[in-house]
């Protein structure tokens, strides 16, 4: 009886890992994206295009969202750690008032590519992003392959476990 018992817990934790490596991960279809514009921080914009034959590993944050804030340091190290004829680490802020992003920025020696999309057009209506910290990691020929909800320690030995390459 008490080794059922052990059994049974044993199934539903691991039952219970699985769901939420499942929801965290946002493991779904390749979705092909649109050639989304993104509007630079510091004027003018890009688009997903630019970036074709690259694994983007675009992150979504804010600098009032504390988890991202501490996330944005490990992002910065990847983004170096990189191979950058392979990778691209983007930075996309929800946050209303860029001068806090640029100072945020400047302050923290993040250097990789820094977006903004304050009226969230972009992260809410197209990418479907409505909790953040969220990385998207999308493929060389722009198919969103992964959604990373939440913040991560990033570093290139755990890329693997969010299915880059």
């Amino acid at each position: 009886m008490k080794r059922a018992w052990i059994a049974a817990v044993a199934a539903l934790a691991t039952a219970s890992a699985a769901v939420l490596w499942w929801v965290t991960t946002g493991n779904e279809p390749r979705k092909a994206l649109p050639d989304i514009e993104l509007r630079r921080l510091e004027g003018g914009s890009d688009r997903l295009s630019e970036w074709r034959g690259k694994t983007v590993i675009l992150n979504v944050w804010a600098t009032w969202c504390p988890p991202c804030r501490v996330e944005m340091q490990a992002l910065e190290k990847l983004s170096f750690d990189l191979d950058q004829g392979r990778y691209a680490v983007i930075g996309v802020s929800v946050d209303d008032n860029p001068v806090l992003v640029r100072e945020f920025l400047r302050e923290n020696v993040i250097s990789f590519a820094k977006h903004i999309d304050p009226k969230r057009e972009l992260t809410r209506g197209i990418l479907d992003v409505h909790s953040l910290p969220q990385t998207l990691i999308i493929d060389g020929d722009g198919r969103l392959r992964q959604r990373v909800v939440g913040a991560r320690d990033w570093h290139e030995g755990m890329l693997p476990s969010v299915g880059v390459e």
